[in-house]
């Protein structure tokens, strides 16, 4: 059994909803989700995830999928991997990037820059080992 969504409209937007309020992080949600679904190949998960985007479904149902779980974990692994390959530079050219394409969303969308941005470099998480 399903819980009924609301559609999405202004007022109700179920990623704008998942990230409580949080507009750049909807945005970056809303993109992830969107590549997940462009590249995956499993049509189940990416007639979920197009559901979420549409407004006809949530993300705590989404989240719920064991699919899209599955998924989930083996595009981390992948993840896991990548980064562990990559050096201690390269990782922190990376969490750079993020960190300005935030500030350019952040800005595009008429917001302050970020008050408290995450440290990059020798203490920041561009350094930390994968477990």
């Amino acid at each position: 059994m399903t819980e009924e969504t609301p559609p999405q409209t202004p007022e109700h937007d179920p990623v704008l909803a998942f990230t409580r309020g949080d507009r750049v992080e909807a945005e970056q949600l809303r993109r992830s989700l969107e590549a997940i679904r462009d590249h995956l190949g499993d049509e189940h998960v990416s007639g979920r995830i197009e559901s979420v985007l549409a407004g006809r479904g949530s993300m705590r149902e989404l989240t719920r999928d064991p699919a899209f779980l599955r998924e989930l974990g083996k595009g981390m692994d992948d993840f896991s991997a990548q980064w562990a390959r990559l050096s201690p530079a390269e990782r922190a050219e990376l969490a750079r990037r993020g960190q300005e394409s935030t500030g350019i969303m952040r800005e595009a969308m008429g917001m302050p820059p970020e008050a408290d941005p995450a440290p990059i470099g020798e203490f920041g998480p561009a350094l930390t080992e994968p477990a």
